[in-house]
């Protein structure tokens, strides 16, 4: 699996090395059969379906070049990059998924255009931030340190970092037993 793994990270997408063992003489012989197949490379990768961000946007989070080596994992993590590029613009349900076209080989090469499919879903943004129960710190200075705040995109672990900041500052003033849930 080591082999196949290091080839597949260098582009040969087809790589395959069965072992076989065997005795001989009182030991035991393993023989890889490696097989590289051809190397994949990337033609041209780009986005689809986008509609509410901003082409450099994009852009920013498609960190792969033409004529490098095709690997699967790199163009997966680009995928999740951009899907979460989307969810910290409010975007919760956005998906992105990883489409491959392969051309016919040339010159023992194999092109590969990558598609992102990008499924964008409903925009959130926070509407308004009310607390309720406070009494040691005025809501408008709780307010304050907070990132989530009307008219920005909402972004779920945002809120878990705002509501710990909220209950670290109670804490911080003596309120130990401070219970904060949104």
């Amino acid at each position: 699996r080591n082999i196949e793994q290091y080839l597949r990270l260098e582009g040969y997408r087809q790589a395959s090395a069965p072992a076989t063992r065997r005795r001989a003489g009182g030991e035991l012989v393993i023989t890889f059969a490696v097989r590289r197949g051809p190397l994949h490379v990337l033609e041209a990768i780009g986005a689809d379906g986008v509609a509410q961000l901003a082409p450099a946007d994009v852009d920013s989070v498609l960190k792969l070049e033409p004529g490098e080596p095709l690997v699967d994992a790199r163009v997966n993590t680009v995928a999740v990059a951009l899907a979460e590029l989307y969810r910290v613009r409010g975007f919760a349900a956005a998906r992105v998924t990883p489409r491959f076209t392969i051309e016919p080989a040339r010159d023992d090469r194999v092109p590969v255009t990558v598609r992102l499919e990008v499924e964008e879903g409903p925009r959130t943004l926070v509407t308004a931030v009310a607390f309720e129960g406070v009494v040691a710190v005025p809501p408008a200075e709780l307010a304050d340190g907070l990132a989530l705040t009307a008219g920005k995109p909402f972004y779920r672990p945002q809120q878990s970092i705002d509501r710990a900041a909220v209950e670290r500052r109670y804490r911080n003033l003596g309120y130990q037993r401070a219970v904060v849930e949104v």
